[in-house]
């Protein structure tokens, strides 16, 4: 007769330890949970990352164009400083909306 047969106690004890090492597994710090949680917080990190180098591209874009067309720059003044050419009319119209804020611009250093 095998070992097993005999002792009951014997499986007993083998369950506790594969039961043990399953906890250990799933809830310690090096565990599957734990790593699960990085796997998602990696993910996050990622599409911040992907967002970001987009805005890069965008404002790379833009300081190109600031530095070779000089009407960029032009442009740029009107849209965020309100200019106006001499021989220009302005017309404002009354709205029943309230007007958007103003695009927040970092302080220049």
């Amino acid at each position: 007769m095998s070992v097993f047969n005999k002792t009951p106690a014997l499986w007993l004890t083998l369950g506790a330890v594969a039961i043990a090492l399953g906890l250990v597994l799933l809830y310690s710090n090096q565990g599957l949970l734990r790593l699960k949680r990085l796997d998602q917080e990696r993910q996050r990190i990622e599409r911040a990352n992907r967002a970001l180098e987009e805005e890069n591209r965008r404002l790379l874009i833009r300081i190109d164009r600031t530095k070779r067309d000089p009407g960029a720059i032009e442009d740029e003044a009107r849209r965020k400083l309100g200019l106006v050419k001499p021989d220009e009319t302005i017309f404002q119209f009354k709205s029943d909306k309230p007007p958007p804020p103003p695009p927040h611009t970092p302080p220049s250093r």
